[in-house]
């Protein structure tokens, strides 16, 4: 009897080819569309610092704190430095791609780890292709070079958890690959080091099935300790050479900096359920509220479903994995009750989890031989119908599905009012281009433009007809989102015209 024919590595990996095409295709259309964000140039030009540091040590304000908010020594820039690298003209449009470039790693790894968890090749096709319909996270990845590539590598790095203990790697290459991960991954946001408390775990889980029934077994945790010393000694080398405040006071420092993960000096306001409440005093229902109204419903609604697993953890290792590190970090945020703001932005890497597990809990039911052919047949129409309503929903918005609201709050028309929307100011580009459209022929120049963003996120876009002015009541317009109230000052400017 001939063999079955056994799929090649290329022919497992079909169906994400075309969605590979389908994905470049879509930052090559739309790369230009998107604006520049509140501090988005700021960050690259930290990570052209950082790369001249590096290379003659000559920048002092790298290793000084000249502010409680000194951007430039709280963060680590290795990703911005590696941007500059790659854009030296520093042309934002650019820096937009390569971030969507970068995030393409989200959607390898959502596919791989679905299809070593399923077996099924279309099916895993879910992961990218939910992952790519949240909006919230789909919108953030172009112009948003500090939360967005931490989504990407600390989905990557769960993936790499996973797949390397299913392939049974061990030793110094699995040192490696694990303490690269963690180590850029942590440099990104310090909450990277939350994968300590997960990753150990999830390997004991792991162990303990894996044992066979009367066989005495050897202890896990005499093997696990040292590669878990090696890998976080391995994550804090590159925390300390690709962070320069850090590495020049490690044992200090490093107390410091999660101590501002923590408590970011930021109290201004935020719009949250039609109150204005400073940062500091949201109330924890903020996080899980946000979760509640952004995610699309299909994803919620699969997310779970993919309970069912409880029924059997020990058949779905991915599953396992992926709630722990909900777990973990939902439990710090509860626990810890940190400063947040501007919607999601601080917990988009949330997001991946959440929507590979409604990936995982949909192939699980598609897969199951207990469930009829009609209960299936009902659920994937229902879940195309309110994906379908998504992606007409992402199409509208475009480019600014980072401020997507689910049916909830009846869309983002029931949200005005009640939650911020444009917090990020990726829409002053649109309103410069507006303003440079209604003034065009105009014979006073240049026209004077005020704004409640920062005035580089504006000026790059204007033409030799508009000029910035600091002076708000100069103004010939005056240019605001509702984040922070700062609309409101259009009432106290005596600006000729206001948009």
């Amino acid at each position: 009897m001939a063999k079955a024919h056994q799929p090649s590595f290329l022919e497992k990996r079909y169906p994400f080819v075309f969605f590979s095409f389908f994905y470049f295709l879509f930052t090559a259309l739309t790369y230009q569309n998107y604006g520049e964000t509140w501090d988005e140039s700021g960050v690259y030009t930290r990570g052209l610092v950082l790369g001249r540091y590096l290379l003659d040590g000559q920048w002092l304000g790298l290793i000084h704190k000249a502010a409680p908010d000194d951007g430039m020594v709280l963060y680590d820039h290795w990703y911005a430095w590696i941007l500059s690298l790659l854009n030296p003209s520093m042309d934002i449009a650019y820096f937009h791609w390569l971030n969507l470039g970068f995030a393409f790693f989200l959607f390898v790894a959502a596919y791989e780890v679905l299809l070593a968890q399923t077996g099924k090749t279309w099916l895993s096709l879910l992961g990218p292709v939910f992952l790519f319909l949240t909006p919230r996270l789909l919108g953030d990845l172009p112009a948003n070079p500090k939360d967005g590539p931490f989504a990407v590598l600390y989905f990557v790095s769960l993936s790499a958890v996973f797949l390397l203990n299913r392939q049974g790697l061990s030793g110094m290459p699995k040192v490696f690959i694990l303490g690269l991960l963690f180590g850029l991954t942590t440099a990104q946001r310090l909450v990277g080091l939350t994968l300590f408390f997960i990753w150990p775990f999830y390997e004991w889980a792991q162990w303990k099935w894996s044992l066979k029934p009367k066989t005495k077994p050897k202890s896990f945790w005499p093997e696990m300790i040292p590669v878990f010393i090696l890998v976080f000694a391995l994550t804090n080398f590159i925390l300390i050479v690709t962070w320069p405040y850090l590495g020049a006071d490690y044992f200090h420092r490093i107390f410091e900096l999660l101590g501002a993960a923590k408590n970011y000096p930021w109290s201004n306001n935020v719009l949250f359920m039609g109150k204005e409440i400073t940062a500091p005093d949201l109330p924890r229902t903020y996080l899980p509220v946000f979760l509640l109204v952004t995610t699309p419903l299909f994803i919620l609604i699969l997310f779970a479903v993919s309970f069912r697993a409880l029924k059997n953890l020990k058949a779905s290792p991915l599953w396992l994995l992926l709630s722990l590190a909900l777990v973990v970090n939902l439990g710090f945020y509860f626990i810890l009750k940190p400063v947040v703001y501007d919607g999601l932005r601080h917990f988009l890497f949330l997001l991946p989890i959440i929507g590979v597990m409604a990936a995982l809990g949909f192939s699980d039911f598609l897969a199951a031989r207990h469930i009829v052919y009609g209960r299936k047949l009902v659920g994937s129409v229902g879940t195309f119908i309110l994906a379908l309503i998504v992606l007409v929903n992402m199409i509208r918005l475009h480019p600014y599905e980072y401020i997507y609201f689910n049916p909830i709050t009846i869309g983002l028309y029931g949200a005005q009012g009640n939650f911020e929307t444009d917090y990020w100011g990726a829409s002053y580009k649109e309103a410069v281009e507006a303003v440079e459209a209604h003034t065009a022929g105009t014979v006073q120049k240049p026209i004077l433009i005020n704004a409640s963003g920062n005035s580089y996120q504006l000026a790059c876009y204007f033409n030799e007809g508009l000029a910035w002015t600091d002076d708000i009541n100069k103004a010939d317009y005056y240019l605001s989102t509702t984040r922070d109230g700062k609309d409101k000052q259009i009432g106290r400017a005596s600006c000729r015209e206001r948009v």
